[in-house]
């Protein structure tokens, strides 16, 4: 199990938001060759002049991901992967830029390679 807490304020024309991110990684050793995993947060905006009553920043629970990994040796690996990002994440630049290094699975960024 791994946990990692942001919290982040921006202000743009005197408004401002602020937002607490609270985020749960856990894996499950299923057998031998299968792992489970599932990521779910907690995303608060405790203050919110900037968008008010706007539905993208709603706070509350999500599921983030889930995967199941099956990898017997080190050239056959498969996956089942369901992913969800906040609201605030979903747009084509988090998706199609370029400049974002690839990833194949949601947890990517998470393993030391």
């Amino acid at each position: 199990m791994s946990h990692s807490i942001s919290m982040s304020y921006f202000t743009l024309g005197g408004k401002g938001i602020s937002q607490s991110l609270y985020l749960n990684t856990m894996s499950y050793q299923i057998a031998s060759p299968l792992l489970l995993r599932v990521q779910w947060g907690i995303q608060n905006f405790p203050y919110n002049t900037l968008a008010k009553n706007n539905p993208v920043f709603e706070s509350g629970l999500f599921l983030s991901g889930a995967e199941l990994q099956y990898k017997p040796s080190d050239k056959l690996e498969m996956r089942l992967q369901f992913n969800r990002m906040p609201n605030y994440m979903y747009n084509r630049y988090w998706y199609d830029n370029p400049l974002r290094p690839y990833r194949s699975s949601l947890w990517d960024w998470d393993e030391k390679k």
